[in-house]
């Protein structure tokens, strides 16, 4: 029997500022967003594990988990709305808290057997997971619409409670029969079910004529949501000295049920689908290997997804969930290949990921006269998505230096709509990095590189408004051992983001410097005194394309500190670290 108990505590206090420019039809809009925000969590985790050898050829595993989480969330901000004449349309100011406890249990029961005959075994597994989730907030938004004739202003005072209660249970049986040769069958039968009961209360607070709450039934609901799945499988395996293959099937039956307390009819549907996979390993030689996998899965809506109920924490962006979600069915096809030659020190990685999926959920978006955005998630005929990444590493032996380089390819075809026109988007991520550093690091560690990214979105419809920027980074570090009890380091970062679509180009240089000391016998410990953002330039910035617009956030990050650290490794200091760190 194992047991043990873990407990953190985080508060994040984030100060950000987005710029975004939004596609509407043919045309676009911007809005510019600060915000203020608070995030702290505590949580505790309790972990037990009871295994029990029944006899050589039985034994049973018990693991459980509890998990007690509290926590708040503050978002004090300001968003504003121009056309693309850039003319202020409008102006919302919002104080949303939410603070709430949740309650997880889960336990799983795992028997196994194993037969006389080699390969011949059975595994049967029973799991359930209880969940309760409780949450206040409040709301105070004021939103002022300038262009309406005349202008208008609204107001939202409100609190909101939630609750979820979830109760989640399942089993599988799986026996393996060897047929000789080294070749096995396997079959699987499983079951799972999840219950969600779940209330959304909304409550006006009024001042007059006394003040009061007074329950707003358009903006709550109680939902109750069931789904459930059966799936039988059966693969097939082979072994040999060179390779290994897996290949076979499941057919799993889903079905969706659910209840909106007001809707005369309940959500009921049910989903038949076909689940192949396939896994071939190969090993050309030492060093060498293929693989290539493909499987297939089924994505059930989310809960919020599902809700139709609205969510206006921020009442210019609002956001209601679809009961009429299909669930994803993903096909995806990855291989790899690896080869690495111990006699040159070189190695060679590549590897292609494609997933194409039918029913795909995105979010649909409505663009109202007033700017204001309206999004409900639904699901799409299809979407496809392709990775490609490859990295090479040799040494260059007449400079002594060793040489890396990497490339990284994404590629997603989507369908978007907004404001019912469907646009067909491309979206491509290509990042390409080069770096250099020393063989020898007895007295000297060094690193330089460079990486530059490009992001590109095409539209099918709105093509006016495609978009590409480029990012670049450069990178080196440098660290010097005047004697085998210290070492003296310095390193720069320093990322320049291009001004496309953005208005102006930035550069963020980050410059850090160390001193360590190491002590004790062996050199197990370390006192390190280290310095960060020497130049005090330090802003989080992250450009991004997603859904119908392009944004540029920054966050304020820490900035300039010197931190005094103590480390001890139970194998020592060494030039390459290897062995247990227990930092203090």
């Amino acid at each position: 029997m194992s047991a043990n108990y873990f407990y953190n505590r985080i508060e994040n206090d984030l100060e950000r500022n987005a710029t975004r420019v939004n596609t509407l039809g043919n045309s676009s809009f911007d809005s510019e967003e600060t915000e203020d925000r608070l995030n702290r969590n505590a949580n505790h985790r309790l972990n037990l594990t009871l295994k029990h050898k029944i006899d050589s050829f039985q034994n049973l595993t018990f693991r459980s988990r509890f998990n007690f989480n509290d926590g708040l969330f503050e978002s004090l901000g300001d968003t504003r709305t121009f056309d693309s004449e850039d003319l202020l349309q409008n102006y919302g100011t919002r104080d949303y808290f939410a603070g709430g406890q949740t309650f997880k249990a889960n336990g799983s029961l795992t028997y196994r057997l194993r037969f006389g005959r080699k390969g011949r075994a059975l595994i049967a597994n029973a799991s359930a997971n209880l969940g309760d989730e409780q949450r206040d907030g409040t709301l105070l938004s004021t939103n002022e619409f300038l262009q309406q004739n005349p202008p208008a202003t609204t107001a939202f005072n409100q609190r909101q409670a939630y609750s979820d209660e979830a109760n989640n249970y399942g089993g599988s049986l799986a026996y393996t029969e060897p047929l000789g040769k080294r070749r096995y069958i396997e079959t699987r039968v499983e079951h799972q079910q999840y219950l969600n009961s779940t209330d959304k209360n909304f409550y006006d607070r009024i001042t007059t004529p006394t003040p009061g709450e007074v329950f707003n039934p358009l903006l709550s609901n109680e939902f109750r949501r069931g789904y459930q799945y059966d799936r039988v499988g059966l693969n097939f395996m082979q072994n040999r000295a060179k390779y290994n293959l897996t290949f076979g099937a499941a057919l799993q039956h889903s079905q969706l049920d659910g209840d909106v307390l007001g809707l005369e009819n309940p959500i009921q549907q049910t989903f038949t689908r076909v689940l192949p996979s396939a896994f071939f390993n190969y090993d050309f030689k030492v060093g060498q290997n293929l693989n290539i996998e493909y499987n297939t899965s089924l994505r059930e809506p989310s809960l919020e997804q599902l809700q139709p109920a609205v969510d206006n924490s921020d009442p210019l962006n609002v956001y209601t969930g679809n009961p009429a979600l299909r669930p994803e069915y993903a096909h995806n096809l990855g291989a790899r290949f690896m080869n690495f030659d111990q006699f040159t020190m070189s190695s060679f990685f590549v590897s292609l990921n494609t997933t194409y999926t039918r029913d795909r959920i995105t979010n649909a978006a409505s663009v109202d006269t007033l700017f204001r955005r309206f999004i409900r998630p639904i699901n799409v005929e299809n979407d496809y998505a392709v990775n490609a990444s490859a990295s090479y590493n040799t040494p260059i032996r007449p400079f002594k230096i060793n040489f890396s380089t990497r490339l990284n390819n994404t590629y997603n075809r989507g369908i978007l709509f907004v404001n019912e026109l469907e646009n067909t988007t491309d979206r491509w991520l290509n990042a390409l990095e080069i770096s250099f550093d020393n063989r020898r690091k007895e007295w000297t560690d060094w690193t330089i590189g460079a990486e530059v990214s490009q992001n590109s979105t095409r539209y099918s419809v709105s093509t006016s408004l495609n978009q590409s920027f480029v990012n670049q980074r450069f990178f080196g570090e440098i660290t010097v051992f005047p004697t085998k009890k210290w070492a003296i380091g310095t390193g720069i970062d320093c990322t320049v983001y291009s001004r496309e679509n953005f208005g102006e180009q930035r550069t963020i240089p980050l410059w850090r410097a160390s001193v360590t000391r190491y002590v004790l016998k062996n050199n197990k410990g370390q006192i390190k005194l280290s310095a960060f953002d020497l130049l005090n330039q330090n802003i989080g910035i992250s450009r991004s394309s997603q859904f119908n617009y392009i944004e540029e956030e920054r966050v304020r990050n820490l900035a300039r500190y010197f931190m005094l650290s103590f480390s001890y490794s139970l194998a020592g200091f060494k030039r390459e670290k290897d062995g247990i760190e227990i930092n203090l």
